[in-house]
């Protein structure tokens, strides 16, 4: 996968393209990129994703600005899995959005590329103050011969999956209904760094991440997690708990990880980690002892839930390749 910075027009071939801000890459994205792979194989094209180095409302509405569900590089990371040829990486910055729409439309989409094919969503908007939707973006396409698909909402149990709906799910801790929009778990990516070291005095080692401060961070809280380490193969079942350390009356928030059964050194590595369930809120407990108790029942009910997960999954699997 090939990613392009913004104005550059080094794309040599025809591309077929979808657009978009594509936080978090959930069902409804996915759905996008699904259409975006058929009409590339359909039209024998290259693959694009245009999409935004930031928030747009990073520049738009500063205050506004909501907390993303990835980084730029947890996206070009997924957006790589699913095959894509091209991620054009575009600048948002003041001038680009305050580009006309029909600027946005012949200098840039059209001007630039050798598009054949565009795929949006239902709720696309471009140009200045969102002068250009969907509509008028399918009608461009139409006087010049170019084919825009416009991707209906997608919903689960009937409710439209969005990224403002995940991100609010995330940050009230509701990991799990989270993980059924995304179409898998929300994720926090981050290195290892030194910590207090009260869970290797406790007996439980955590490794403590620092997330980007741009991401949202599920609600305070103990977790049942999975975690990739950086240069390692496998998955690792773990603990995750968020929160200000209540019980040594510390204030600030850290993100700290016992990974179970897993002796190795950390400091330094990235992990990603990902939410599987809510185990309990943040407690304060009134010595080491009590807490200690708890973090056994906590590592006990992650474990079980987590095995459980792997259960289901090798049923899952099972029932599909029997069929």
């Amino acid at each position: 996968m090939d990613i392009i910075a913004s104005g550059s027009n080094t794309i040599e071939e025809p591309l077929v393209m979808a657009i978009g801000t594509f936080d978090g890459i959930h069902l409804g994205h996915q759905q996008l990129i699904k259409t975006l792979k058929d009409k590339a194989s359909l039209y024998k094209c290259a693959s694009a994703i245009y999409t935004f180095d930031r928030h747009p409302l990073n520049v738009l509405c500063p205050d506004k600005t909501p907390a993303l569900l990835m980084n730029n590089k947890q996206k070009l990371s997924v957006l790589r899995q699913y095959g894509i040829d091209y991620v054009i990486l575009n600048e948002f910055n003041k001038a680009f959005a305050d580009t006309p729409a029909d600027k946005f439309v012949n200098n840039i989409l059209f001007g630039l590329y050798d598009v054949k094919s565009v795929i949006v969503g239902f709720d696309f908007t471009f140009g200045y103050k969102g002068q250009g939707n969907a509509q008028l973006l399918k009608d461009e396409g139409r006087k010049r011969g170019i084919d825009v698909v416009i991707v209906p909402p997608v919903k689960v149990n009937g409710i439209t999956v969005s990224s403002s709906l995940i991100r609010r799910l995330v940050s009230d801790g509701c990991v799990e209904e989270a993980a059924c929009y995304l179409g898998r778990p929300f994720a926090l990516l981050g290195e290892v760094h030194t910590g207090h070291k009260i869970g290797h005095k406790l007996g439980f080692p955590t490794a403590n991440l620092t997330p980007d401060p741009e991401v949202v961070v599920p609600r305070r809280g103990v977790y049942a997690t999975e975690v990739v380490i950086s240069g390692m193969e496998g998955i690792w079942k773990a603990v995750t708990n968020i929160g200000t350390r209540p019980t040594f009356n510390d204030t600030h928030i850290s993100v700290e990880t016992h990974i179970l059964d897993y002796g190795g050194w950390l400091y330094g590595r990235e992990l990603e980690i990902r939410f599987i369930s809510r185990l309990r809120d943040e407690m304060s407990f009134s010595s080491p002892k009590q807490l200690v108790r708890q973090i056994r029942e906590d590592i006990d009910r992650a474990r079980e839930v987590l095995e459980n997960l792997d259960k289901a999954s090798s049923a899952s699997q099972s029932s599909s390749e029997s069929h």
